[in-house]
């Protein structure tokens, strides 16, 4: 396992950032994800902060829930958690 860099772990606002550009590039590629892709990111300062970072990414119209999953992560515990996709009223498919 990556040791996560201490920025990340000690800055809220770093954190949050760091996961709004996370989002913001799988949006910009028309990616589908839970949260449990998110963690890549690093863990954050405290663990309500999912709720709060994917609250304003679905304020800010980046995202938009499309169905339910299971987590894949083990200490989920096998909870449901949100498939997102960026929501089109932001991000335009791209035509290839």
């Amino acid at each position: 396992m990556s040791a996560q860099p201490m920025a990340l772990e000690l800055d809220p606002d770093v954190w949050r950032d760091s996961v709004l550009d996370l989002i913001d590039a799988k949006c910009r590629r028309g990616e589908r994800f839970t949260s449990d892709d998110l963690h890549e990111v690093g863990e954050p300062p405290h663990p309500n902060a999912w709720g709060s970072v994917i609250r304003t990414a679905k304020g800010r119209k980046m995202i938009r829930p499309v169905m339910t999953a299971y987590t894949r992560r083990r200490a989920g515990h096998g909870r449901l958690v949100h498939t997102w996709e960026p929501d089109p009223a932001t991000y335009r498919p791209q035509v290839a």
